[in-house]
């Protein structure tokens, strides 16, 4: 039969005509192997994870403003010889040639803060909590990057495994357009103009698809490259060149929920970001009070071209070495500025706790969309498996009577179209079930690692550190 070809090749479980390996470079990456190359190299991963290293850096400086400071000038200019002291009640300057001279002077002052009535501690801990809010980010954008690659990968296999299809039926539909235009010649009324027209439609319909599915598995190829930081003119090789379902169904709505309310990186950031905001307030707030610390300074002069001071009341910069130790307090007394500053923080804490709360609700309806999402598509796609082999009967029946006589140019085109489009359905239904998928993992948490999502140690949401929550309302449980 002229459709033997069509029927064998796009069969369930096919792949696109040619070998394999032909293809594909010595080691071929599947979907999970571009998502670790991508995390490892894609520069917007690389731009979070300087921003989280931007606030250590800051941690660092905040804890360094409450360590030991030391303050030093030193310098060497040149004077004039004076002869006498602040004891003499005359004194000679020569500012000859020869009597110049070198003046050398040190001053150093090292200061050590002891206490400052809880500053250093609240000030610290924002730090720390702004560092990990950071952090949190760099995870929720290593998931957006995970979803995009694995949305890429199977959007170019999807237009890969459509190819073969639209290739086979397009051939074999030249082939009949070529016998019936042999048929319209010999004149028996067998074929009509009509039927010539409906043919050369139809082929250039599948050579329009052909070039879609083509453009698109370049420009997802393309579109992979760059979200995994590689030069998009020289792709990896990649594994899959069609749509296959996922390896495991969806888990359970509670384990998905109990999972997102775990592992999500977005809570762990408003997590955080409650206590960098509240610490924040408790620091700004004792800005106005004093910081306890201790000094030693010490001053050294020397100038050969003057005469020291023998009287101990006598301020002598020139010729002295003196020093001492003791305690202080630094003060900066500003009040109004400081509770100006600590509303301003709590403002912002206020702010966090409303985005809590929005999260809260809003990360459990992602997960019933994503969730509710695959196992549509799982269905569809099992169901476009019977509706693709119901179409492979009907189109073999319609091209064994084409090829007896008895059938017309429009049943069989009736028949080459319902496959085609089955073959369709079926790769979008898996192609729906594998964004699903991806979509699934990143809403609950797991887009770093599998988009499987095993069951988590307890089905109950694991709480957040004590410090995480107070004062403001504990998260709630996402409930099925």
């Amino acid at each position: 039969m002229w459709l033997a070809g069509l029927l064998t090749v796009t069969g369930p479980g096919a792949s696109a005509a040619g070998p394999a390996d032909a293809r594909r470079r010595d080691t071929p990456l599947d979907a999970e192997a571009c998502v670790r190359r991508a995390l490892d190299d894609s520069p917007e991963v690389a731009a979070a994870t300087a921003r989280t290293a931007m606030y250590a850096a800051r941690l660092a400086e905040v804890e360094a403003l409450y360590g030991p400071r030391l303050g030093a000038l030193a310098f060497v200019a040149p004077t004039f010889t004076v002869e006498g002291s602040g004891a003499d009640r005359t004194v000679e300057r020569r500012y000859g040639v020869q009597d110049w001279g070198p003046y050398t002077r040190l001053e150093a002052t090292l200061a050590l803060p002891l206490y400052s009535f809880g500053r250093f501690e609240s000030a610290s801990r924002a730090a720390e909590a702004r560092r990990d809010v950071e952090a949190a980010r760099a995870d929720v954008t290593r998931a957006a990057v995970a979803l995009a690659v694995r949305r890429l990968y199977w959007q170019r296999a999807y237009a890969l495994g459509l190819t073969p299809t639209l290739t086979q039926a397009a051939e074999q539909l030249e082939t009949a357009r070529r016998r019936a235009e042999a048929l319209f010649a010999e004149g028996g009324g067998a074929v009509s103009n009509v039927d010539l027209a409906r043919l050369e439609i139809a082929r250039l319909e599948l050579e329009r698809a052909h070039r879609q599915a083509v453009s698109g598995a370049a420009v997802a190829t393309e579109a992979l490259a760059h979200t995994m930081g590689l030069d998009p003119t020289t792709p990896p090789s990649l594994d899959a060149d069609r749509l296959t379902p996922p390896p495991v169904p969806a888990p359970p709505l509670h384990e998905a929920l109990a999972r997102a309310a775990r592992d999500r990186p977005e809570f762990r950031a408003l997590d955080r970001g409650a206590v960098a905001a509240r610490t924040l307030a408790e620091a700004e707030g004792d800005a106005w009070l004093p910081v306890l610390g201790a000094a030693a300074t010490f001053q050294a002069g020397w100038a050969p071209t003057r005469d020291d001071s023998p009287n101990p009341y006598h301020a002598d910069p020139y010729n002295e070495v003196q020093g001492g130790a003791g305690l202080g307090l630094l003060w900066h007394f500003s009040p109004f500025e400081a509770t100006a500053r600590a509303d301003a923080a709590r403002a912002q804490g206020d702010e966090v706790e409303a985005l809590r709360r929005f999260a809260a609700t809003g990360i459990p309806i992602e997960v019933r969309v994503a969730h509710r999402a695959l196992a549509d598509a799982m269905a569809d796609a099992a169901d476009g498996e019977r509706r693709t082999a119901a179409a492979r009967r009907w189109l073999a029946s319609a091209a064994r009577a084409y090829d007896l006589g008895s059938g017309d140019a429009e049943t069989l085109l009736e028949g080459l179209a319902a496959y085609v489009l089955a073959k369709k359905a079926h790769a979008d239904a898996l192609l729906a079930a594998r964004l699903a998928e991806a979509e699934l993992a990143r809403a609950t948490g797991a887009a770093n690692t599998s988009p499987s999502l095993p069951a988590p140690a307890s089905s109950a949401p694991q709480p957040p550190p004590a410090e995480a929550t107070a004062p403001g309302p504990e998260r709630p449980a996402l409930a099925p």
